[in-house]
């Protein structure tokens, strides 16, 4: 059927309209990488890490308050980065075919760009033992060391006694031990975290089998029938990640996003315009978003290369 030219610029919001219909059936694994997902219409947005407050002290009558110091441990700048695809049609193809051939390739523009901010949110972890540009100062997200001036934290399993990394092979003693630590961890004041709740455990699809067995078996795999596997089944909650590229790595995450930092960030959402007419007498079709992906506090996470 003909399109008439005026009906262009109407059609385009209903471009839009299906490009978001056709993402919605493609899984958004994003969401489990990061589970905080918020929005900005600024250039950038600044993130500030404050040291939380000591515990309060005594103070015998007659005396001054204890002064405390409430200041910023790290400050960072998260800028979104803009993602884009172009197509390009002749004068010709516009006046006959264009806007059908638009509408025919949403379901192919909804999977590029899912496909893009799925695997940008799983190189949160991927990369999250080696890359130092995600975070507040310049640390990977994952390590032995996190900086708490003057003091230091680990989320990743090292040698006891050492900040040596220990690659743990997934397993249900192993899983434990990492419910544990994430527990375990401290606040820059050094005082409990009280990470207590849910745990996301996120893992490669090569480890999908033994983690269901783990998770939901009566009793602990492979261990004593007496021992309960409870703990593991009322806490530990699963996601299979199709973007991660190692095939032993897993990760925790706290499930309630007040117990951790990771986050998304978008900025510009999804939009399709047709440009202007170029000096080669064709219209190009354009898309982009823009958002960003990050970490605030290392706190409330939790990972190993595996093995």
């Amino acid at each position: 059927m003909a399109m008439l030219v005026d009906s262009l610029s109407i059609a385009r919001k209903n471009i839009n309209d299906l490009f978001f219909i056709e993402a919605e059936k493609i899984d958004p694994q994003y969401k489990d990488v990061v589970g905080k997902i918020r929005f900005t219409t600024q250039a950038f947005e600044q993130y500030k890490q404050l040291r939380p407050l000591s515990p309060a002290a005594p103070t015998p009558e007659g005396d001054e308050a204890v002064e405390d110091d409430w200041t910023a441990l790290f400050i960072a700048n998260f800028t979104p980065i803009l993602y884009t695809k172009m197509l390009r049609y002749s004068e010709l193809f516009d006046f006959t075919n264009q806007y059908k051939d638009i509408i025919s390739k949403q379901d192919q523009f909804a999977s590029a760009f899912m496909n893009a901010r799925n695997q940008a949110a799983a190189n949160l972890d991927n990369l999250g033992f080696t890359a130092t540009n995600y975070g507040m100062n310049n640390e990977a997200l994952y390590s032995a060391t996190h900086s708490m001036v003057g003091s230091t934290g680990g989320n990743i399993p090292v040698v006891p006694g050492t900040t040596t990394p220990l690659n743990l092979a997934f397993g249900p003693l192993a899983l434990e031990q990492a419910m544990y630590e994430i527990r375990r961890q401290k606040s820059p004041t050094g005082q409990p975290m009280m990470l207590t709740g849910k745990l996301l455990l996120k893992i490669p699809p090569e480890l999908e089998g033994v983690a269901n067995r783990v998770v939901n078996s009566i009793n602990l795999q492979g261990t004593n029938n007496n021992d309960t596997n409870d703990w593991i089944r009322r806490r530990i909650e699963v996601a299979v990640n199709d973007y991660y590229t190692s095939a032993t790595a897993w990760f925790l995450r706290m499930v309630d996003s007040a117990f951790h930092k990771l986050f998304c960030l978008n900025q510009l959402p999804y939009k399709v315009d047709r440009l202007a007419m170029d000096s080669a007498l064709s219209y190009k079709w354009v898309c982009r978003e823009s958002y960003i992906f990050g970490w605030e506090d290392w706190h409330g996470v939790w990972a190993t290369a595996g093995r």
